[in-house]
């Protein structure tokens, strides 16, 4: 019993030590024998089957790798490669196409459409940028047929569109025009051939004066053939290559 008292009597002289003054002081780290009672009370109350956890090893910083791990890396960046530049086809530039259908001035009508390919590659630099092959898109612009007494024989054609890589782009180019020569020597073979017979046929059936008859009969006879005859008219046969050339600039993206 006097054991005890003591006992209560040291526990009410800490607390009026630790509260003196008005200031609170931190409560004593426990024991080691306290530390080792609690650290056997563990020991008994863990399941078993598992391990007691290892403790801490201050030596080592808490994000250091363990052997036979890769080192720990810091979040990397991921850096997106930059967007291809757009690639731009300056005015000016020529475009060797070769149709795909014959086109001719006497058969082929205004809008009928038109394709072709490039027969040689577009180039900036040393690099290509409109590979050959690449389709050409347009339309008939003018088919005018040869007239019989004037009006010569026309056949205009536009490209508008080109595909490169899948993908179409507008562009403007210039056309492709061609106008039939004009006929005058052949329509004067025709008309002095014509009287040359006729003065011949006259000169045998009457002398000299049945041959001057015969030509302008004949002559005559060739004005008329002349006139029922059409001019020359104009092809582009397939596969044909015509040279255009980029009137705006195209970007390619």
């Amino acid at each position: 019993m006097k054991r005890f008292a003591l006992a209560l009597v040291a526990a009410a002289a800490g607390l009026g030590l630790a509260c003196r003054g008005g200031e609170t002081r931190p409560a004593a780290e426990p024991s080691a024998e306290s530390k080792s009672a609690e650290a056997t009370r563990a020991e008994r109350d863990r399941p078993a089957g598992h391990a007691a956890p290892r403790p801490a090893d201050a030596s080592r910083p808490a994000d250091a790798s363990r052997p036979g791990e890769p080192p720990a890396r810091e979040e990397e960046v991921v850096r997106r490669a930059p967007p291809p530049k757009a690639v731009v086809i300056a005015d000016g530039t020529e475009l060797v196409v070769a149709l795909e259908s014959t086109l001719s001035s006497d058969r082929s009508r205004p809008e009928d459409v038109v394709e072709a390919t490039l027969a040689e590659p577009i180039r900036s630099g040393e690099r290509t940028v409109v590979p050959e092959g690449s389709l050409v898109r347009g339309h008939v612009r003018v088919a005018q047929r040869s007239g019989r007494t004037k009006g010569l024989a026309r056949l205009a054609v536009s490209f508008d569109r080109i595909v490169v890589n899948g993908k179409t782009y507008e562009i403007e180019a210039s056309p492709i025009d061609v106008t039939a020569e004009k006929s005058t020597k052949r329509d004067a073979g025709i008309i002095g051939g014509a009287a040359a017979v006729g003065a011949i046929i006259g000169g045998i059936k009457d002398g000299a004066g049945g041959a001057a008859k015969g030509g302008l009969i004949g002559g005559a006879a060739g004005g008329g053939a002349v006139l029922l005859t059409r001019g020359k008219e104009i092809e582009l046969p397939a596969g044909s290559k015509h040279t255009v050339r980029l009137t705006r600039s195209v970007i390619l993206d």
